[in-house]
């Protein structure tokens, strides 16, 4: 920090490998903790998958102040916006620069890889509208927690909603051509993958099958989301 002190740690969201080690440093700096509160999930697999993800939270979490959209906060850089961005989680944020032009998008952007989007804490459709708005800034320069900052900001959003929208077109094709189960679109949209990354796939598609039911252009037969067939209305 070059000598500078740190007075307050703003959280993007709650998984262990973003919040994990705040309160040590908090109680190593005497900086305050800052984070959005969590949401209930709007998932429609809310109930038959729930503590899905619970082990990847962290719960020893004291938050000394919470986080709400469009607040602002003044630091050494320039003020700092807090944008509210569901999706990833239900609690997650962005913190935009301004002045820089520099978006830090936490895990709702990555450097590396698209963000995994998984019910029932995960929500497409939200995630879907929050990354519309980040685009819709055309920030010049992203600073994603995993992976190398990325320039051209607003080009690369861009192509995470095309490369979102391809894929749920995907899904739409797999069922009016016979898919029904989530087993089935693996093996149509993912015909040489390996076993290991099969339950990483379900998860994906089960956030665009949710976003789908949710808008009401497809069903499920059914309650169980892993098991029961999905169809088109």
């Amino acid at each position: 920090l070059d000598g500078r002190t740190l007075t307050q740690i703003l959280i993007t969201h709650r998984h262990r490998d973003h919040a994990g080690l705040a309160r040590r440093l908090a109680e190593a700096t005497g900086a305050s903790i800052a984070a959005h509160p969590a949401s209930e999930s709007q998932s429609n697999f809310k109930t038959v998958m729930a503590g899905l993800m619970d082990e990847s939270f962290e719960s020893d979490l004291p938050v000394d102040a919470s986080l709400k959209d469009q607040m602002t906060l003044d630091t050494e850089l320039g003020p700092i916006t807090t944008l509210y961005t569901p999706g990833h989680t239900s609690d997650h944020c962005c913190f935009w620069l301004e002045c820089q032009d520099t978006l830090f998008t936490g895990d709702h952007v990555m450097g590396w890889s698209t963000t995994v989007i998984a019910p029932p804490e995960g929500d497409m459709s939200a995630y879907m509208s929050a990354l519309r708005r980040l685009e819709g800034l055309q920030p010049k320069r992203l600073v994603p927690t995993h992976g190398l900052p990325i320039e051209e900001g607003g080009d690369f959003l861009q192509a995470l909603i095309d490369h979102r929208q391809g894929r749920e077109d995907q899904v739409i094709r797999a069922l009016e051509t016979g898919a029904k189960t989530v087993s089935d679109m693996v093996a149509s949209l993912y015909p040489e993958l390996t076993p290991a990354l099969v339950p990483a796939a379900k998860l994906s598609l089960l956030g665009h099958l949710d976003a789908l039911l949710t808008e009401g252009r497809a069903t499920l037969d059914g309650t169980e989301p892993l098991d029961h067939p999905f169809s088109l209305p």
